[in-house]
């Protein structure tokens, strides 16, 4: 899964008679080198399209458009075929696996086991077709971003803007204290993927000029206000912290300069504008304002009675699990009440056991360490952190942006040459380009 670079030998006297010799190339995430039998052609950009095109239906993967749920699906399809095709016309070798697809592969594999023992067969079997989708297109997005990561970013934060707009249009839940929302979605998942479409235009405006700050500054509102409206408490927190991290990472880059101070000033004042300006049109649903009143509380008894209810019968699902997807209807089987496990790590020992909670934990750790030497570690900080806030109180497994998240830490850096092959290559003159996207890379 990595490119490769062609370097002309110096045997030849003629620059068109030189043969043209495969190298080894790495890459700073620490992927083994690989070698190519034709270098790269204009198929990777009907790729690219088709990557953007899924980039672009993430946010809606919780809408149910068509063929069941959403349009994310056939998207998914269709991107894996033209990935598979491409590399086959080319007669790309992929590399080896590494430790994450390795380890991915394993808790993938687990999870399908669960559907031996599980307290839901039906539960199970229509859980795991999303997984085994998402899981594959981890490989294929690793593969296809280091070209497009930015237009990546950009494209899934607008498409955020976009769901987010509808939902601010839309009626609200009074049965539910006013929130708004999707119908037949939980509003915690909903802030979670607008979350992350916040991130990735925090960063892009961050990162960019005072023009491109102003720019995004509708598209920034409209999410923060969509989140402020679905009433997630979590929501509110992990967008205070994603602006917080993405302004500190900005600033302590950039120290002494100007620019980085001032487009970081101009995102605290949306921020601020966002919220007065929700809190006077009445988007604001009151648990979210009891955040910031004296007395306001981050205790969820609801949450606490829930792990209660799980704890009774620890010693029957402990080891093995309850079954993927079927947490719900193990608790409605053995204490008469369908309530499902919150938090990513919780509901991942409740569904797959310590087994399924090991692979899962050894994933997460390698991703964050490869993640420090992916194709722009600030961009993945920033991108982190609603993954890590929401893993607290909710988890995200069933949503494509967390896998989204998880393919881009493990997306590679722009490789470098190494020192044995000591010569410039006529993509060399690019590292000013890239330089100024935001990469951590040379060539």
């Amino acid at each position: 899964m990595v490119n490769q670079m062609w370097v002309p030998t110096e045997r030849s006297e003629s620059y068109s008679n030189r043969k043209r010799v495969p190298t080894r190339r790495y890459s700073r995430s620490g992927l083994r080198a690989t070698h190519l039998e034709h270098p790269p052609r204009a198929g990777s950009r009907l790729l690219s399209v088709v990557v953007l095109l899924y980039v672009a239906a993430v946010p809606f993967d919780l809408v149910n458009l068509a063929f069941g749920r959403t349009l994310t699906v056939p998207l998914a399809l269709i991107l894996l075929i033209t990935w598979m095709g491409v590399n086959l016309r080319h007669h790309f070798v992929l590399a080896k696996l590494g430790l994450p697809e390795l380890l991915l592969f394993l808790y993938v594999l687990w999870i399908t086991c669960t559907a031996f023992w599980t307290a839901s067969i039906d539960s199970t079997l229509q859980a795991l077709p999303g997984l085994w989708l998402r899981a594959a297109l981890v490989g294929v997005l690793i593969n296809s971003l280091p070209g497009i990561w930015m237009a990546a970013l950009v494209t899934l934060g607008s498409s955020s803007a976009l769901l987010s707009l509808a939902i601010l249009v839309g009626p609200t839940n009074s049965s539910r204290g006013d929130r708004g929302g999707l119908e037949g979605v939980d509003e915690n998942v909903t802030a979670l993927v607008l979350v992350v479409g916040l991130a990735c235009l925090v960063f892009v405006a961050s990162h960019f000029g005072i023009k491109a700050t102003a720019i995004l500054a509708v598209p920034l509102a409209v999410i923060g206000g969509a989140v402020l409206r679905l009433g997630s408490r979590t929501g509110a927190i992990a967008a205070a912290a994603v602006i917080v991290v993405a302004i500190l990472s900005s600033t302590g880059l950039k120290s002494g300069s100007a620019r980085a101070w001032v487009r970081a000033l101009g995102i605290v004042m949306l921020a601020c504008s966002t919220l007065i300006f929700a809190n006077n049109k009445g988007f604001i649903p009151e648990r979210v304002l009891d955040l910031f009143s004296e007395n306001g509380s981050f205790d969820d008894s609801g949450r606490s009675m829930i792990i209660e209810l799980y704890l009774r019968t620890v010693d029957k699902w402990a080891l093995f699990g309850v079954g993927f997807g079927a947490d719900s209807t193990y608790l409605g089987q053995t204490q008469s009440v369908a309530l499902n496990a919150h938090s990513l790590f919780w509901k991942t020992w409740v569904e797959a056991g310590l087994v399924g909670l090991a692979l899962f934990l050894g994933l997460l750790l390698v991703v964050v360490n490869r993640g420090r030497g992916c194709v722009c570690p600030r961009a993945f900080m920033i991108l982190a952190v609603p993954v890590a806030t929401f893993a607290v109180t909710l988890g995200g497994v069933s949503t494509s942006a967390f896998w989204f998240v998880i393919a881009f830490a493990l997306t590679p850096g722009v490789p470098t040459m190494q020192p044995w092959q000591g010569r410039r290559t006529p993509l060399s003159h690019l590292q000013p380009r890239l330089a100024a996207l935001g990469g951590d890379t040379k060539l």
